[in-house]
């Protein structure tokens, strides 16, 4: 047997949370480990994870390896029961180092199994994916998922989490992990669309959370394995809803949503259309790109107009001045039978103040090819 040199963890659950954890530095491979804990034959399979890292084998340094282990016992066991099982815990350059594992496993009394047995009626086992997600991203590292992924079926790879709904591509859109993300977007049969229990799909914590500037690869997953870019959730908002509450690329992320059709004229439960979000959120980058492509002041159910909300909540000047010169272009532009043109003055950034110098050349290099829509505006400019 191999000398080797490194750490384990060693995790029991009653559920979905760890009873007793065991951690050593130092493992001694020519004992047995005992690990005495409790159970009886009314509680769920308990579940054991056993994580080792190697950093040394026979003296020589190798990169991280790593393996985790996830083992269940049949809940219906004779007490006092016990158990012995050798686990191949490490393999690196070719060398496995197996750490002998004891198990010890005694009944609960009556008082204790009683209120065991209730707490866990009302709770699932978490499934091994989600502490390999959190292990992974900790850790840096994407091979045990990879590990994971090779004997892994659709139904293992789509579960929730008891509480929130979470699904795994929703976790690692909150870890903001682009390999494990993207790992699990190839994996066949994974569900793009699948909703927690707030029904946001992984698209909206991916355009709500997601930081880094190389996000087309993750992005351009989603879309080619069917993700809805206008799926809403329980209050309304679609993924490009979301998008502005990005603090580092909303508004790359908008573009994208944009680019692949997503509907920019959806209102929330609240009747807060995109515009309401960004001069809530005061994103003055993004309310020129909203009104870029969809050229509407709408008010909400409390009766607030995208300006008077930037003039309530105190907004950026440059919010407010934005939306009062837009305002008024819209409603010369109404008054004088051009509505449809309102997102091509948009587009071109043409205010009040540029109409007395409006040219027929001018209209015809802002896109405006019919001659007598051409010929109508430069009356109206007069």
């Amino acid at each position: 047997m191999p000398t080797t040199e490194g750490h384990y963890a060693i995790s029991v659950y009653y559920g979905d949370r760890p009873q007793k954890k065991q951690k050593s530095k130092t493992p001694s491979w020519s004992e047995p480990l005992e690990l005495s804990i409790q159970t009886d034959k009314e509680i769920p399979p308990l579940q054991i994870r056993i994580s080792f890292r190697a950093k040394k084998i026979n003296g020589k340094k190798v990169p991280y390896g790593s393996s985790i282990i996830n083992l269940e016992l049949n809940p219906k066991i004779t007490n006092p029961h016990h158990q012995e099982l050798n686990v191949d815990l490490c393999e690196a350059e070719k060398l496995t180092g197996k750490l002998k594992l004891k198990l010890v496993l005694t009944g609960l009394s009556a008082k204790a199994r009683k209120f065991q047995v209730r707490r866990n009626s009302r709770r699932e086992a978490k499934p091994p994916i989600f502490d390999i997600i959190k292990e992974c991203s900790r850790e840096k590292t994407i091979d045990p998922l990879r590990e994971f992924l090779k004997t892994a079926t659709p139904e293992d790879v789509n579960v929730k989490l008891p509480r929130s709904g979470n699904s795994p591509l929703h976790e690692a859109c909150i870890e903001k992990a682009e390999q494990l993300l993207n790992a699990l977007l190839q994996f066949p049969g994974i569900d793009v669309n699948i909703k927690n229990r707030d029904e946001n799909t992984p698209l909206h914590y991916f355009c709500e959370k997601w930081t880094s500037p190389d996000y087309l690869t993750s992005f351009n997953l989603f879309i080619k394995q069917g993700a809805k870019v206008d799926a809403f959730n329980s209050n309304g908002e679609t993924p490009i809803f979301k998008a502005i509450f990005n603090n580092s690329i909303r508004a790359l992320l908008m573009e994208a949503l944009i680019e692949k059709g997503a509907n920019l004229n959806f209102v929330t439960q609240s009747r807060d259309g995109l515009l309401h979000y960004a001069v809530r959120l005061n994103r003055a980058d993004l309310v020129r790109l909203i009104l870029q492509n969809r050229p509407s002041l709408d008010i909400n159910k409390e009766g607030e107009t995208p300006e008077g909300l930037a003039i309530q909540l105190n907004g950026s000047a440059s919010i407010r001045k934005y939306l009062q010169q837009i305002g008024e272009l819209f409603k010369w532009l109404d008054e004088n039978d051009l509505s449809e043109w309102k997102g091509l003055f948009v587009k071109n950034e043409i205010d009040l103040s540029l109409l007395p110098d409006m040219t027929d050349s001018l209209l015809n290099q802002m896109g405006v090819d019919k001659v007598g829509v051409r010929i109508k505006i430069l009356k109206a400019c007069e």
